[in-house]
């Protein structure tokens, strides 16, 4: 055995967090998305990393791919030994004489923490504490060329060659392991089970079991259906799992000998198996990757990567990692957002609203009403074939089961219920029909903002409207809210925000402590007792005690499209570069900023849409 010292690194830094959960575009959907809708399709809720070559792990191959519990992500690759720390990456190789090669083929973990390398021309290696020890064939490794690594309870450690196999001891010694008529063992991939049963699939598709170093049964090839077996897999309640070239997969049940074949849609070519935490067990194969959950096999579809899967891994923080022998490594991390239009597939377009009316979704985009059910299917019906191409800018759903539809056209404000609509436009009062928003008011009804003041709709019929003659300077109104008291703030698109107390009204400016005269959005916060403002440059609350300027968010998005109040102290602001979740008394007091981001890190790579309604 020979040694070379290699310098020691901190194991995978904090900055992994970073690095590893990058991102899916998810528009607007949020938490409330997951719970309204079952997982039906896996990528919509994980964010895809591809590596590659020009990438922070540079690799053009990936063999094999795994985890030390030192955090560190290893590779087997073509181009050399790679090891990466979340943000960088070192690879070991030839070229700079920390490795004797660059031809790594295999990876396995001992019970120890130990990696064990599997090259495909200078033998096995061991690396550990900072330092590789070889295993070759002057130490009496059957060959170079290695396959397949994996241990026994014993500490052993079975390492598969192209001229057969063997184990190495706990005190390193090499013990050659051959079938009992002395023919060497050619396996190319090997499984231990629960039961320290290694169980070896030859390259001419038969299979053996090895027990603490000795062939104790088998199986001829040919025995499942004909198949020309590839890969094994022992999961972790006993179960044996068999793929073969074609595509087929068996699940063997050793006691009964009996086996049955699992259907796995179009996979070809099972290369490997891997059980993920939940006990899922997924299938790495040719062609593509899925997993079988209860009996039901799961195809993936859509990923970055779809080739020359070898195997894959699930990292200590749920990240999915999967290596390809052609096109590098693929990181599926858990996105916290749902991309409900890419899991419904769904013609990706702007969302301006969004709402949940009965068990529905409704989205109001600038091509119409799009209606999403429980199931995931759109569903079309009189309203929206109504509202095609027609802009929808707002939507809201009241108590008394009414939605209601802010169009910036022609309908001006939609009213539905019971499957019936009515249209309320300028020739009904409306004081324009090109609405920016609907606020519902305490007492029934809504109150329509638009491009030339605010109306006030009860019983479906315009009961006043307000505009520049009433006092409204600047008319374009862009959202409003109402107090228990019957007071409306109508925030202007530049003039501030107009107090309509009854018939007076009233204005606050910048004069009186706002940023900005644009009012993106405003917020009532019942238990504050007042009402958070979204400016153009930045957050303010306004109260009895007038207007203050949230000055500790300096540096943060200062174009907040949307403000939500969560719960009993929680504020969602949703702005241009992603959402920020903070607590109302943080930002009220006087001490340091406690804040969350949500962003492209988490899932958000599309924008929010400017004046959307979440």
């Amino acid at each position: 055995m020979r040694f070379i010292k290699c310098p020691k690194k901190n194991a995978f830094r904090a900055a992994v967090t970073s690095t590893v959960k990058l991102a899916l575009p998810l528009f607007f959907f949020m938490f409330f998305a997951r719970a309204l809708y079952a997982d039906q399709d896996f990528l919509s809720e994980y964010i895809q990393t591809r590596f590659s070559e020009d990438s922070a792990i540079s690799v053009t191959t990936a063999n094999k791919i795994t985890q030390t519990r030192d955090g560190y992500i290893w590779v087997a690759s073509y181009d050399g030994l790679v090891r990466f720390d979340g943000q960088r990456s070192k690879v070991f190789g030839r070229t700079d004489g920390s490795f004797p090669t660059s031809n790594i083929f295999t990876l396995f973990e001992d019970s120890r923490g130990g990696l064990w390398i599997g090259t495909n021309d200078s033998g096995a290696a061991l690396y550990q504490n900072g330092e590789f020890s070889f295993f070759t064939t002057e130490d009496g490794l059957p060959s170079q060329s290695v396959r397949s690594i994996a241990q026994d309870s014993s500490g052993n450690i079975y390492v598969s060659t192209t001229s057969g196999l063997a184990y190495i001891t706990e005190s390193r010694g090499i013990v050659t392991v051959a079938m009992p008529d002395g023919r060497p063992i050619l396996a190319t991939n090997i499984s231990v089970s629960p039961k320290d049963d290694a169980w070896c699939v030859l390259n001419d598709g038969s299979v053996i079991v090895v027990h603490h170093g000795a062939v104790v049964s088998g199986i001829p090839a040919g025995r499942f259906d004909g198949a020309n077996l590839h890969s094994v897999f022992c999961s972790r309640d006993g179960s044996i799992y068999l793929g073969s070239y074609g595509g087929r997969i068996f699940a063997y049940d050793p006691r009964a000998d009996k086996y049955t074949r699992l259907f796995a849609s179009d996979r070809n070519t099972a290369n490997g198996f891997y059980e993920d935490g939940r006990g899922r067990i997924w299938v790495c194969s040719d062609n593509g990757i899925g997993y079988f959950d209860g009996g039901n096999f799961h195809p993936v579809d859509g990923a970055l990567i779809n080739n020359s899967f070898e195997n894959m891994i699930e990292d200590y923080e749920g990240n999915l990692w999967f290596a390809s022998s052609r096109s590098g490594v693929l990181l599926m991390s858990r996105a916290k957002l749902k991309n409900v239009f890419f899991a419904y597939n769904i013609p990706e377009r702007t969302v301006n609203a969004i709402v949940k009316y009965h068990d529905d979704l409704y989205l109001g985009t600038d091509d119409g009403l799009l209606i999403i059910g429980p199931d995931g299917k759109e569903i079309a019906n009189d309203l929206t074939e109504a509202l095609r191409n027609t802009r929808v800018r707002a939507l809201a759903a009241d108590s008394e089961d009414n939605l209601w539809i802010g169009t910036y056209q022609d309908f001006g404000v939609v009213r539905y219920k019971d499957g019936k609509w009515i249209s309320i436009n300028v020739g009904d009062g409306l004081v324009n029909e090109r609405v920016r928003s609907l606020s519902l008011r305490h007492g029934g009804g809504v109150i329509a903002t638009t491009s030339s003041g605010v109306s006030v709709i009860e019983d479906g019929k315009v009961k006043r409207n307000f505009t520049i003659e009433d006092g409204l300077s600047t008319p374009v109104i862009l959202n409003a809210v109402e107090t228990e008291d019957g007071v409306i703030y109508a925030g202007s698109d530049g003039g501030g925000i107009y107090r309509i107390d009854g018939d007076t009204v009233s204005d606050i400016t910048t004069e009186d402590g706002l940023s900005s005269g644009v009012i993106l959005r405003m917020t009532l916060d019942d238990a504050n007792g007042g009402i958070w403002v979204s400016t153009g440059n930045g957050v303010c609350f306004l109260d009895g005690a007038g207007v203050r300027r949230i000055d500790k968010l300096a540096g943060y998005d200062n174009s907040v499209f949307d403000i939500r109040v969560i719960g009993d102290d929680g504020l969602w602001l949703l702005g241009s570069s992603g959402v920020y979740i903070c607590g109302r008394s943080n930002l009220l007091s006087d001490g340091a900023l406690n804040i969350e981001t949500i962003g492209k890190q988490d899932g958000l790579t599309s924008p929010v849409t400017a004046n959307s309604w979440n």
